[in-house]
């Protein structure tokens, strides 16, 4: 693991130069290489780590992920894995995989990724104006027990405090798109010495700063000025939007997850919100008998707005829809199981197994096992397929005796393996499950052949 190599000692040549705030791409040297057992070695081929005399890569640190990027060797590029700096004090080290040996001495290009950097810095960014801003609205500090960011998103973790709410998260998250953003405030980037960083009260408790190292600053003017060694956005404006995503307190702290990226957005809010709502619908149209009129009033109280609140609420009407449509349900499912014992069913016979296709949204795998259950009191030599399509699965189940010595899970080993039915059971049932309705034909075929 990466983490042995803290027990590495300290080289003897320089720290790793670090050109990253200036420069995507540059050449750089191998200084020392180690292979997956984090032995130090001269050559390496397949995974390792590699320390570089100088690197573009911003190595993980202060919460943000370390870059991504490529490294290009002997006319091939292979991907950089992770960078870390905070096993080797002052040394980045690279974690790769290439299929050719490298060599200390050889000279290799490394090239971050433009775009997983801009947005990770532009989230970085968002984030000390985020907190900030939210320290401000609460009126007092509350302790950082945390925070973390990479190009999809950024977390705020704080200490337990009463003000901290989810309206609070979205009061800040309106201040910064309406206030913050369109100033375009410059982030102005500077370093002092640690004591001056302490005597101006720059540092707080979570700094982590070396005590014989310069402190680099990051001033967005009258927002927030802290200490950091990360990567960051140009100005405000390039923030563009603010999204709050999540909102989680437990007894040790209060988890705040944000995001600039329009694109993460949109794919957390389809999957959080708007699959929701959609079913909200289906249901709704679905079970016309039903009364809707409290949740129909509270969708069309939620707004054109989405984040985290509106999230909980739709959450929250879908249950209720649920909870509604379960409970008619259960009580047609009584109905129908009586119904469904009491009905003569016609199969199909599918070389050695007696096949029955249905489709009833109502049936389950309780009560076919129940109508399995009667027919094999009769016939105790029956191997019974039942399958059963709905408009959003479908069902197969495969019963035969316990005491017959056929073993349905082994026989289906092979068709499992590749097929898009999930599922399992024991020797004599085995239940199914699949979306895929294509997966009916080749069940039925592997039935017919095997």
């Amino acid at each position: 693991m990466i983490e042995d190599l803290r027990k590495v000692a300290q080289p003897s040549f320089a720290k790793t130069n670090f050109v990253g705030f200036t420069e995507s791409t540059t050449q750089a040297v191998v200084k020392m290489l180690f292979n997956d057992k984090c032995e130090s070695v001269e050559t390496l081929t397949g995974q390792g780590y590699v320390i570089f005399d100088q690197t573009p890569f911003y190595a993980m640190g202060g919460g943000q992920a370390s870059d991504q990027g490529t490294m290009a060797f002997q006319g091939k590029t292979f991907p950089v894995l992770d960078v870390r700096k905070d096993l080797i004090k002052k040394y980045f080290i690279h974690a790769v995989d290439i299929d050719c040996p490298l060599q200390v001495g050889d000279e290799v290009t490394l090239t971050i990724d433009d775009e997983f950097r801009t947005r990770s810095s532009v989230n970085h960014s968002a984030l000390h104006i985020t907190w900030m801003t939210i320290i401000k609205l609460v009126g007092h500090y509350v302790d950082e027990v945390g925070s973390k960011l990479n190009k999809e998103k950024y977390q705020l973790q704080f200490a337990v405090d009463d003000a901290i709410t989810p309206d609070l998260c979205v009061a800040a998250m309106n201040i910064v798109n309406n206030e913050i953003v369109p100033a375009k405030i410059p982030a102005h980037i500077f370093e002092v010495t640690y004591e001056e960083a302490e005597a101006k009260k720059y540092l707080y408790d979570f700094t982590k700063i070396d005590g014989d190292d310069l402190v680099r600053m990051v001033d967005f003017k009258d927002i927030v000025i802290e200490p950091c060694g990360g990567t960051h956005a140009n100005h405000t404006g390039e923030i563009k939007k603010a999204y709050f995503l999540n909102y989680d307190r437990n007894a040790k702290r209060i988890l705040i997850e944000y995001t600039t990226n329009e694109e993460y957005a949109e794919k957390y809010y389809a999957e959080k919100y708007f699959t929701p709502l959609e079913r909200i619908k289906k249901l709704m149209k679905t079970n016309p008998d039903l009364d809707f009129a409290a949740e129909k009033a509270e969708l069309d109280a939620l707004g054109d707005s989405v984040s985290y609140i509106e999230i909980k609420k739709i959450n929250k009407i879908l249950n209720d829809v649920t909870l509604k449509v379960n409970k008619k349900r259960v009580e047609l499912q009584k109905d129908k199981m009586n119904t469904f014992l009491n009905t003569e069913l016609v199969f199909e016979t599918y070389h050695q197994f007696d096949v029955i296709q249905l489709n009833d949204d109502l049936i389950d795998n309780k009560i076919l096992l129940a109508k399995a259950s009667d027919i094999l009191k009769v016939k105790k030599d029956a191997k019974l397929v039942f399958i059963n399509q709905t408009e959003d699965e479908t069902i197969a189940l495969l019963v035969c005796d316990r005491s017959n010595s056929f073993n349905i899970k082994d026989y289906l080993a092979d068709f499992l393996a590749t097929s898009n039915f999930k599922g399992g059971g024991s020797p004599s049932m085995v239940s199914l499950k699949t979306t895929d309705a294509s997966c009916v034909g080749e069940l039925l075929a592997y039935l017919k052949t095997k």
